[in-house]
């Protein structure tokens, strides 16, 4: 049965079957934001992914039985899922570098700059950590001089 506010080509209702197809153009909907939408679905129902020609055909089926009405919630909320995380795709594309230097920009200042007083009281002459493997140790030490 075809589903109300859907196309008739991209969205079907299988009651007998127990599950919802729907189809989305891939050129619309990349691969990322299928594999979102779908992610919510896999404790509560089995999920295929098809790819056929231009279109990527989603097949769920709920693990309960469901009746008409709860294939159909089924059907708008993975409709939802896919919305979202399209955009979320889109607005990480058009905008990650902005996104991104804001977060090392956040997460860098979390703790503020050194102020005078943490300079100043910085030890540089005592031993600041132990180095049982000899990380730490400069090349000519480790190396015996470094001269050639």
């Amino acid at each position: 049965m075809s589903a109300s506010g859907f196309p008739a080509h991209a969205a079907e209702i299988d009651v007998e079957g127990g599950r919802v197809v729907l189809a989305v153009d891939a050129a619309l909907y990349p691969r990322d934001a299928v594999y979102a939408a779908v992610m919510p679905l896999l404790p509560k129902a089995f999920v295929h992914l098809d790819r056929h020609e231009a279109d990527v055909r989603i097949v769920v089926k709920p693990r309960a039985k469901t009746d008409a009405a709860g294939l159909r919630a089924v059907l708008g909320g993975l409709a939802n899922e896919l919305l979202v995380a399209s955009s979320r795709a889109e607005i990480a594309k058009r905008r990650g570098g902005l996104l991104e230097a804001v977060t090392r920009r956040a997460i860098s200042g979390a703790m503020g700059p050194p102020t005078l007083d943490d300079l100043e009281s910085f030890d540089l002459d005592g031993d600041a950590f132990e180095d049982p493997l000899g990380i730490a140790e400069s090349w000519d030490d480790s190396k015996g001089g470094g001269e050639a």
